[in-house]
């Protein structure tokens, strides 16, 4: 099944509030990261790229905890997981009119962890084409696909702009030292 629906996110009202000027006036990172063609549309990533600024400021990544108890509370109800470990996080802003052609996200975390789509601004022109099949994203949908077989993006008349996470499910107790992950410690303890 290369696109599921997870679930539905209840906090996007808040999270437009705190964030609509700086995810919409954001400059994309293509100048911060020329030779990572995947990224070029990433407006704030937390990964293990070094010396990028996530989010621009950790008060506008905190306005994120709440979409992402949401998140973590459909893929423990969806697959079974006692917790999740969240291995990048990026926004990403897809220009109006703009495409991301057909590519296939290989090798290493995309082998093993699941790709989740949150639409927080979207339109109904912008279609992503995962294995020959259209799809369009409703805004606050929880959405996984499939990166490891040919997916693309054709955007219509409004910037897109979604959150994008590789999450990898665990099945038993973890060490919070241990999680390679960008989400700081406290996101784990504050967990429900």
């Amino acid at each position: 099944m290369n696109f599921k629906h997870l679930g539905q996110v209840s906090t996007l009202d808040e999270l437009y509030e705190e964030t609509y000027n700086d995810i919409l006036d954001r400059p994309s990172m293509r100048e911060l990261l020329p030779n990572q063609a995947h990224t070029r549309n990433a407006i704030g990533l937390y990964n293990v790229l070094k010396g990028v600024e996530a989010f621009g400021n950790y008060d506008v990544f905190m306005a994120y905890y709440p979409l992402l108890h949401e998140v973590t509370s459909a893929l423990k109800q969806w697959y079974g997981y006692t917790h999740v470990e969240y291995r990048s996080l990026m926004v990403v802003k897809l220009l109006a009119g703009q495409e991301i052609a057909e590519h296939i996200d290989e090798g290493g975390i995309y082998n093993v962890a699941h790709r989740i789509h949150v639409p927080i601004y979207t339109n109904e022109e912008c279609v992503f084409t995962i294995g020959g099949e259209e799809y369009r994203m409703a805004a606050g949908e929880i959405v996984e696909i499939d990166n490891t077989v040919p997916h693309s993006v054709k955007n219509g008349g409004a910037d897109r702009v979604h959150l994008i996470m590789d999450v990898i499910g665990i099945h038993q107790n973890y060490n919070i030292k241990a999680l390679k992950t960008p989400v700081p410690p406290q996101f784990y303890y504050e967990e429900t």
